[in-house]
């Protein structure tokens, strides 16, 4: 019985001997390419932070639970972008009754 490779391979994880670029290369270059992102970026990053903490308040950031590599959970922060009404029970109103105006702009220029 012969088995297809991805067969084989399901579950298990192959190594490879890694080359010079990957033992030398490659984190330095991804970090240098963060931190480069980084500073560009930051200038945008204050500017939606300030925006989210005048229109919606505090806390300016939300963490949310997604499934990763292996089913390993880990935490991603975003932008807050929904208000936390309620209604006379105290349940939070319908998703599309507490968007804010952010995400119909970037809706907008999304289309």
């Amino acid at each position: 019985m012969r088995l297809s490779r991805g067969a084989l391979n399901e579950g298990v994880r192959m190594s490879h001997k890694k080359g010079i670029y990957e033992k030398y290369v490659k984190r330095p270059q991804d970090f240098i390419c963060a931190l480069l992102a980084s500073v560009v970026l930051s200038p945008i990053l204050l500017l939606t932070a300030v925006l989210v903490r005048i229109k919606l308040g505090s806390p300016i950031l939300f963490a949310q639970e997604r499934p990763g590599l292996d089913g390993k959970v880990f935490k991603m922060y975003k932008f807050r972008t929904m208000t936390n009404e309620v209604d006379e029970q105290g349940n939070l109103l319908p998703d599309e009754m507490r968007l804010t105006s952010f995400v119909s702009l970037r809706h907008a220029l999304n289309k």
